[in-house]
Formats: structure tokens, sequence, C-alpha cells
């Protein structure tokens, strides 16, 4: 099989950051969906790394983590899969209001919560909350993008891997330095912010769509 030479490889890859760049540097959108962005990528970290050690763990015991693990992924594969077929009927809208009511109600809870051996069911119970969130976060973002960056796909999604990838990476890189409560209140604040700056989006598009469609019944009417 032929093969791509070498600085092909390089030049296209160079290319693809500078258009990714431009990209993030020229939309205001792509720039206000970051926070929420990196909080997908964060709250993936937190509930593989952190829930699992501070509450999992040390409450039940770490044999207990695969089934815990196996309650939140069951839970984020039906809603990803509910999900995707109700955007169609109700819009994306609905369900990051579900996300931000999830999550945003598990960190407060986990917060305030003492964890003990009596309350193991909690254990679950929070797992499959932040399922909830979490398939909202993997399915409806990724859509959010193809929506609403369709004149620039390919750089739109690699702004979303880029800043989904640095998520994880603050979250794994302060998970030895903090402890957990500040962990808590960090992830609170990137939903709270993100979910914000979603809203101003949401406002931003909506606007647009109202004024494009005022412009084209005025061209009809000319028309006419």
């Amino acid at each position: 099989l032929d093969k791509t030479p070498q600085g092909g490889d390089s030049k296209i890859s160079a290319n693809l950051f500078l258009s990714t760049f431009k990209h993030w540097w020229g939309s205001t959108p792509q720039k206000l969906l970051t926070i929420l962005t990196i909080y997908s990528g964060m709250e993936q970290a937190f509930v593989t790394g952190d829930y699992t050690k501070s509450y999992v763990s040390c409450t039940i015991g770490i044999w207990n983590v695969g089934y815990v693990m196996i309650c939140f992924g069951a839970v984020c594969a039906i809603c990803s899969w509910g999900f995707g077929r109700l955007v169609q009927f109700v819009g994306h809208v609905p369900f990051f209001i579900i996300a931000f009511l999830s999550h945003g109600g598990t960190l407060i809870a986990l917060l305030l919560w003492q964890p003990n051996r009596d309350n193991q069911v909690m254990i679950y119970v929070f797992a499959g909350l932040w399922g909830i969130g979490d398939a909202v976060m993997q399915t409806q973002i990724n859509a959010l993008y193809g929506y609403l960056f369709t004149t620039n796909i390919e750089a739109a999604f690699s702004n979303y891997k880029l800043w989904e990838s640095f998520g994880y990476i603050i979250a794994f890189a302060w998970s030895g330095y903090l402890v957990t409560k500040v962990k808590l209140v960090l992830c609170l604040g990137f939903l709270t912010v993100g979910m914000v700056l979603f809203t101003i989006v949401e406002i931003q598009d909506r606007r647009d769509k109202c004024k494009k469609g005022d412009f084209q019944k005025v061209n009809v009417e000319i028309d006419q």
C-alpha cells in the first residue's frame, strides 16, 4: 500500500490546528460553549476517578466499584438512547435542564452528605443521577456542535475534542492535590457558568432565527 509522505501528514495536522484556533477565535458561540465542553470532560474524570475513590471505595469497599460503574453506565446508555429519540420532538434545551438538575443536585448532595455503610443505596442513586447528566453531555453537546457550526464542521469538532480533553487533563491533574469538597465546588462552578453561557448561545441563536425569518418574509412580500 502506498503511504502518505510524512511531510504531508505534518502539513495537514498544522492546517487543522490553525483552522481549529481560527474557528475558536472567530466564533462567539464556540467561545461561549468552551466552559461547558470543558465540563463534559471534567465530569467524566470525576465519576471515574474521584467518585469511585472517595465515595465508593471508602464507603462500601473497592470490590463494589464495578457494580456502581455498571449502574452508572447502564443508566447513561438507556438515557442516551431515549434522549436521542425524544430530542426531535422537544428540542435539546429540556435535556440540558435535566443535566443541570441531575449533576447540580448530585454535586450539592455530595457536598452535604456524610457517606456511611448504612446508606449504600445512595451510592448507586448518585451514580445513576450522574449517568443521566452524562448522557446529555455526551450526546447533546455533540449534536449542538453539529447544529451550530455546519459551515466549519471539522474545526468545530476539533474544538469539541480539544476542550473536552482539556477537561479530563485538569480534573486528573488536580485530583491528587485538592480535597474532594474543593473538587465538587469547582465542578459545580464549571457546570453553572457553562450552563449560563449555553443559555446565551440559545438566546442568540433564536434571535438570529427570528431575524432571518423576518428577512425572508420581507423578501416574499417584495416579490409578490
